[in-house]
């Protein structure tokens, strides 16, 4: 079933517009989903409540009618200025799609609390502009805020997710206490200790846009001082100082992801469970691995830089181990990681196999894994 706005248009005294997508809503089933096109200008103008999720929705967003309190638009390409964004929103602003936005954070309604857009974003501004109230962000695309880790609504609760060429700096530990997933990238700089990290948070990821120096971001401390509730942490930057031994990470990590100069040590086979992607740079001395380890079913990644000191023995069983596994190409999930990849580099000694490992070697990489060994082909 498809609706137009100019079709809407006649609908004058039309206040609140809900068009659900395919399920059931108070025991009915739907069976159809309800789409919506046209532009923004042409809506009822004493729309309050605007929630339709599947749209493609074209043209600037200071065409929306000015009494939109709850907004929530699916797939559209909108484009404007976050000062053209209806004032009176209380709630959710949520402008899902392959949208163009641009302006002031200062310039997005002071009222809402949930904040999601999705797209190729230019938003600029600082983190102190942004609505108080926030309880929840998505800012996607390439965004240029700038300000400090305190200017963050200290009301968050759940996620906070800001992408592009920001430059925020701060500590972590000024960080919103609430953050249960944290999600900042740019050339930030982020700096502090695993101690100041939101402590019920389940995924963070704060890297830099790539290695360029001017991406001052570094955490320092103890791996476990990190959250205990971890599943997913990625810090790629240059100036990472994280320390500490794998047996202490967070036992339900899933994805570790750290470089820099970090100095961790221990044993290989103790790092958490769970873990599909490891990859752990730094001048690290993970120098053991007591074995046979049974890896998870489905791996992506292993990548241990540093000074490992693990013999030919060591490397032929850490094979024969990981060819127990399935082995995926993480970007499937994740376009910013790769897969399949056996890494293994040491300044000294560097680490070689022996025919041990044949068998484990020719499987692996006939299942399209790549296994690197420093000074070794």
């Amino acid at each position: 079933m498809t609706f137009t706005t100019s079709e809407l248009s006649k609908l004058s005294g039309l206040t609140n517009l809900q068009l659900c997508a395919p399920g059931e809503v108070d025991g009915i089933s739907l069976n159809f989903k309800p789409h919506l096109s046209g532009t923004p200008s042409e809506l009822p103008r004493n729309i309050q409540i605007f929630s339709v999720g599947n749209t493609s929705l074209v043209g600037n967003i200071s065409g929306f009618p000015s009494s939109i309190t709850t907004f929530r638009v699916g797939t559209n390409n909108l484009s404007g200025d976050t000062s053209g964004l209806p004032k009176n929103i209380n709630s959710l602003l949520q402008l899902l799609g392959n949208n163009t936005i641009s302006g002031d954070t200062s310039g997005l309604p002071s009222g809402a609390t949930v904040l999601d857009i999705a797209g190729n974003n230019t938003i600029g501004g600082s983190t102190y502009g942004l609505p108080t109230g926030l309880t929840y962000i998505h800012l996607f695309g390439n965004n240029t805020i700038s300000g400090n880790t305190l200017g963050l609504p200290r009301n968050i609760n759940s996620d906070c997710s800001i992408t592009g060429n920001n430059t925020i700096s701060g500590n972590t530990a000024d960080l919103p206490t609430g953050t249960t997933v944290l999600n900042i990238s740019g050339y930030n700089g982020i700096t502090g200790d695993t101690l100041g990290l939101p402590r019920n948070a389940t995924l963070i990821e704060i890297s830099c846009k790539d290695t360029n120096q001017s991406c001052q971001s570094g955490i320092s401390g103890d791996v476990k001082d990190l959250p205990t509730g971890l599943k997913y942490f990625s810090h790629k930057t240059t100036g990472s100082t994280m320390s500490g031994n794998t047996i202490d990470m967070p036992s339900g990590l899933t994805l570790f992801i750290v470089t820099g100069l970090n100095t961790i040590t221990g044993d290989l086979a103790n790092i958490s469970s769970g873990l599909t992607y490891v990859s752990i740079e730094g001048q690290n001395t993970i120098n053991a691995y007591t074995y046979p380890r049974v890896w998870p079913a489905t791996m992506n990644t292993v990548n241990i830089f540093g000074n490992t000191g693990f013999t030919d023995t060591t490397i032929d069983q850490i094979l024969i181990d990981l060819c127990g596994s399935t082995w995926t190409d993480f970007s499937a999930f994740n376009t910013n990681l790769t897969g399949k990849l056996i890494r293994l580099r040491s300044v000294s000694p560097p680490p070689y196999r022996t025919n041990a490992s044949d068998i484990a070697y020719n499987s692996l990489t006939g299942r399209g894994v790549t296994i690197s060994l420093s000074g070794y082909p």
